[in-house]
């Protein structure tokens, strides 16, 4: 029904492949089976090899618990209620001391 029409060649001889913007560029056959090959499979890694994971992550875990322990620690020292009242003794050991040295 309808002719198939010759393949385009430029002024070199080279064929000219026509432009399909919606499509992208062609594979090659190289690409084109890359893109169905099967992956290796992978696989599960040793049991010495999980165990030392284990260790290193215990590790890191205790590591932080400690860290997070001493700073609430540090902060549980510095209690701002203990803070505050000595600050309201030195005022008013302060006044009374004033009021002691003048006796108007």
């Amino acid at each position: 029904m309808f002719q198939k029409l010759p393949p385009k060649f430029n002024f070199k001889g080279q064929r000219i492949q026509e432009r399909n913007y919606t499509q992208g560029p062609t594979l090659t056959r190289e690409q084109r089976e890359s893109l169905y090959r099967l992956d290796d499979e992978v696989k599960p890694q040793t049991r010495e090899v999980r165990i030392k994971n284990a260790m290193y992550m215990g590790a890191y875990v205790t590591w932080f618990a400690v860290v997070i322990g001493f700073i609430m620690y540090r902060l549980g020292g510095d209690e701002l209620g203990d803070m505050e009242r000595q600050a309201k003794e030195r005022i008013r050991l302060r006044e009374q001391l004033k009021k002691e040295r003048n006796p108007q």
